[in-house]
């Protein structure tokens, strides 16, 4: 044995030979040396391997449950599929991501690139929704009406078209037609209504105010008004209703019936007026008004007859006059009962009341502006349209506006207001045509009370006011009346 020790074949551990010496220190220990490098090393690897071997054996429970060839084989079975799904995915995520872009895009082009855009634009496409649908409910709607109206097709519709435009042309022509018609129905009604005023006969009765110069009467007046008609005048100056030495109205009408150049059954219009040159009592009026009348309707069977009572002048008539008027009235009213073709005027004696300007000075004969004012309330009775004298006038007491109105032989009065200073007691002087026959006592309210009335007049002058004034009638008033003009 040679002293260069030999060596192991793995790890160069010193071998002793039989002539080497007893080298512990060297030989031996650097032998133990190696082996225990080589052990702590191996020693190492073994804990590492055991724990790589435990986390393994950890990490194959996790994924396989129990560690066999079964579950293995089962795990690489999901394991394939799980590559395979995911190849998949993986294609369908890139396809997924290029609609995304494309989504993207057509979301930039409808303007709902952004949350904020995306939100107008979906309450702009709700909107659009809610109008479609309204829009396809009217749609079905036009459509059934279409239906109803025959139009539901194209060529139905041209057709329907077609007869509807006729049907316009033919109603355009129709409303002229009718047009035409209606003004021809209208000449002809007013022809009808004419032919109570033509081809016959206007007679007129009275005294000087339809027997005096021709423009100066109502009667010739009234002539011109009925054109169409010939005019037969019998009046007298003088006349009346119970006169002697001159015809009266009855004797008038005797003598129209006499006259042989007229047709009774032509006169058209009979018209008797007057009544101031009577002297007569209240039967002996209504007998004799009665009478005129009713030879009138007897003597003119076609005849709108009309009588007006006592015709005056601008005067106001007196006590005595309107007893005779209220006679005369009574009778003829009588008379014309149930009778469509009699017209008794009432009021005629205001016609003229006040307007001195109708009458020449000194003459109760009214001129011919007086006459025509006359025919004309004649020829609104004769068309059975009369309506009488209407007048208006205001007077002041203080700052009281005190309005009178007459209509239909009636003053009516109505006034309210306040009289600061009481002065005279009298308010303005009255309107000619507001004048009365004789004193009208009324009560009038004044210095605001309301349980003390003060006495009120309306003289025959035109003077009203407060009787026996005082200054306590100062203030507030109220002032009423009527009364006949």
């Amino acid at each position: 044995m040679s002293t260069i020790y030999d060596k192991t074949d793995n790890y160069a551990l010193n071998l002793y030979g039989d002539s080497d010496p007893a080298d512990l220190r060297d030989g031996y220990n650097g032998s133990m040396r190696t082996i225990d490098t080589t052990l702590e090393t191996h020693l190492n690897r073994i804990e590492g391997v055991e724990s790589r071997e435990t986390h393994d054996e950890e990490v194959v429970k996790a994924l396989l449950g129990d560690n066999t060839v079964d579950n293995a084989a089962a795990s690489k079975t999901k394991w394939d599929k799980a590559g395979t799904d995911a190849t998949a995915a993986a294609a369908a995520a890139t396809a997924a991501a290029g609609k995304a872009d494309n989504n993207s895009s057509i979301l930039a082009a409808l303007g709902a690139d952004t949350a904020a855009h995306a939100t107008d634009a979906k309450t702009k496409w709700d909107k659009a929704g809610v109008d479609a649908t309204t829009a396809i409910g009217k749609a079905d709607s036009n459509k059934t009406i279409l239906t109803a109206l025959g139009a539901d097709t194209t060529a139905h519709a041209t057709a329907n078209k077609t007869k509807w435009d006729k049907n316009t042309t033919d109603i355009t022509t129709l409303s002229t037609l009718v047009g035409n018609n209606s003004s021809q129905i209208a000449q002809i009604l007013e022809k009808l209504g004419q032919t109570q005023y033509e081809d016959g006969y206007l007679v007129t009765f009275g005294d000087s105010y339809a027997d005096n110069t021709r423009e100066r009467t109502w009667s010739y007046q009234l002539s011109t008004m009925f054109p169409e008609l010939q005019w037969k005048n019998y009046a007298k100056s003088g006349a009346g209703f119970n006169v002697s030495g001159i015809p009266t109205f009855a004797q008038q009408v005797a003598n129209c019936v006499a006259d042989t150049s007229v047709d009774n059954a032509k006169v058209k219009v009979a018209v008797c007026a007057g009544g101031r040159n009577d002297i007569l009592d209240w039967t002996t009026g209504t007998t004799k008004a009665r009478e005129v009348v009713l030879a009138m309707e007897s003597a003119f069977p076609n005849a709108i007859v009309v009588i007006a009572p006592m015709l005056f002048d601008h005067s106001t008539l007196s006590e005595g006059g309107m007893n005779k008027y209220d006679a005369l009235f009574s009778g003829a009213l009588d008379a014309s009962l149930g009778n469509h073709r009699v017209v008794v005027v009432d009021s005629a004696y205001v016609w003229c009341k006040s307007e001195t300007g109708w009458f020449p000075s000194g003459d109760i004969h009214p001129n011919a502006t007086g006459a025509k004012v006359i025919a004309k309330y004649l020829y609104t009775a004769c068309r059975d349209s009369y309506r009488g004298r209407q007048a208006y006038a205001v007077s002041k007491f203080g700052d009281m506006q005190v309005e009178f109105k007459l209509q239909n032989g009636i003053i009516v009065v109505d006034g309210q207001g306040d009289i600061p200073s009481i002065g005279q007691g009298k308010g303005g002087q009255l309107a000619g045509w507001a004048k009365p026959r004789h004193n009208i006592w009324t009560w009038i309210v004044t210095g605001g009370s309301l349980t003390t009335p003060t006495l009120g007049y309306i003289a025959p002058s035109g003077e009203w006011g407060i009787y026996k004034v005082s200054e306590s009638n100062q203030g507030h008033a109220n002032f009423m009346a009527s009364y006949a003009a």
